[in-house]
């Protein structure tokens, strides 16, 4: 019987698997604390819990939560565009940062594509290249200056990067 993986996209078997940060609870089982003792600054959590204009917001919004959402936020986007002073087409939503991300690649990044990257960067960056078929250059650098370089589109997001070798 043939494995699903062997009929998913070959560009992704050699990727590493994502292994997020350990849970407080694990945590604190290792070091015999308790929980509410520890403070993790990892994976974006927030010791300080949500804020309550937030939770209030949440409330209000739980009772129309039967009807189906603008799907492109528009009034959301038009509230930010307004706040920042910004044109309301440059203004671009996602459900969290790795949306977004995936949204630049749809847009940006093409087969055999060179995506510039540090090697202590944000994993999506390389998983969001290697699905398009793009290949990662990671540096050992922390930063890079450019995101993208095209092999069909010369002088394509052509700002100097850094000399650096790639990371090993």
């Amino acid at each position: 019987m043939t494995s699903i993986w062997e009929l998913a996209n070959a560009r992704l078997r050699d990727l590493a698997v994502y292994e997020p940060g350990k849970p407080i609870e694990e945590t604190a089982r290792e070091l015999y604390a308790e929980p509410g003792a520890i403070v993790k600054l990892a994976s974006n959590e927030n010791p300080l819990g949500p804020s309550p204009k937030a939770i209030q917001a949440m409330r209000a919004a739980a009772e129309n939560a039967h009807i189906y959402p603008d799907g492109g936020g528009f009034y959301l986007r038009k509230a930010i565009a307004a706040k920042l002073g910004l044109a309301l087409e440059n203004i671009i939503l996602g459900n969290g940062s790795n949306e977004v991300i995936e949204f630049l690649g749809h847009a940006f990044v093409d087969l055999d594509d060179d995506v510039v990257t540090s090697k202590y960067a944000f994993i999506v960056y390389k998983l969001i290249a290697t699905s398009f078929g793009a290949h990662t250059v990671e540096t050992s650098r922390t930063w890079t200056r450019c995101w993208t370089r095209s092999r069909r589109k010369p002088g394509s997001f052509s700002s100097p990067i850094p000399t650096t070798q790639p990371a090993r």
